[in-house]
């Protein structure tokens, strides 16, 4: 199988603050950057709320070698043991306030939760979390339903505005189908790969849409009960999809020095085949 390029692997940080500390993050984001990996994923909520300030603190180490895309839709739940654990890891008083402002009691399942206005408002705080560090899409954080609609255009122009691309994480067969309407969008969507291989001739036929898929290391990817189960396997469609096309990604998530070596092992090889042979 040909070889996927370094700048097909996005890298995962919901341990970030949680699995590892803010300051082991750091550490292991220059080693993630001078062995060529320079894109991030993220989310407000994500190591305990401290990812945000870990990448932060990465990009003014680095100079700004960084793209961090990040989101917006889900909540930390803040009991007794989340308190704790803020209060544990917090890595300055600062970070320790702002950890707290994605914490709302809200209905992730209303309209206004999800409206152009109210998202623009969770981009605006995650650019002041973020500072300078360069922000490449901004997504809809695993809605519980659809969320594509008349005001999505509203929302793609503001964030153009910007220069962020508008992402959806998740997403909904109403919503693959509603972007498959719209092709003068160029959206972002980021899904399971076991998502991919469910929904993959629709999503192979949306054009206008660049995936970022996630789980790839999680589990073996392909089984003999893949295709019993009628899902494409994992191998065909990284040859006939990912293979030669730089938009199309993977989210891996990096939490240590071994995932790192594993990782730079995996992207740095000629031939993958055997990760993705079916047993």
């Amino acid at each position: 199988m040909p070889e996927l390029e370094k700048e097909q692997f996005v890298i995962g940080t919901s341990g970030w603050g949680s699995r590892i500390p803010v300051s082991g993050a750091v550490r292991l984001g220059i080693n993630l950057i001078e062995s060529g990996f320079s894109q991030f994923d993220t989310a407000p909520t994500y190591g305990s709320s401290y990812a945000h300030y870990a990448l932060r603190r990465l990009a003014d180490r680095t100079g700004n070698r960084l793209t961090i895309d990040t989101k917006y839709g889900q909540h930390n739940e803040l009991g007794l043991r989340g308190i704790a654990k803020k209060l544990l890891r917090a890595p300055s008083p600062g970070a320790l306030a702002g950890s707290f402002w994605q914490h709302e009691i809200q209905d992730r399942g209303s309209d206004p939760f999800w409206s152009p206005d109210r998202m623009f408002a969770a981009y605006s705080k995650a650019r002041q979390q973020l500072g300078d560090a360069p922000v490449g899409v901004f997504y809809f954080h695993a809605p519980p339903r659809p969320v594509l609609g008349p005001d999505t255009p509203a929302l793609y122009k503001r964030l153009e505005g910007e220069g962020v691309r508008l992402g959806l994480s998740n997403p909904t067969e109403t919503d693959l189908a509603w972007l498959s309407a719209h092709t003068n969008l160029r959206f972002v969507v980021l899904m399971d790969i076991l998502e991919l291989q469910r929904h993959y001739d629709l999503v192979q036929s949306i054009e206008n849409v660049d995936v970022r898929v996630h789980g790839l290391f999680r589990q073996r990817p392909d089984t003999d009960k893949t295709v019993a189960a009628g899902l494409v396997p994992v191998r065909q469609i990284v040859e006939d999809y990912f293979v030669g096309h730089t938009n199309r990604k993977f989210v891996i998530g990096v939490n240590s020095q071994r995932s790192l070596d594993r990782l730079r092992d995996f992207a740095g090889s000629p031939d993958n085949r055997n990760y993705f042979k079916v047993d």
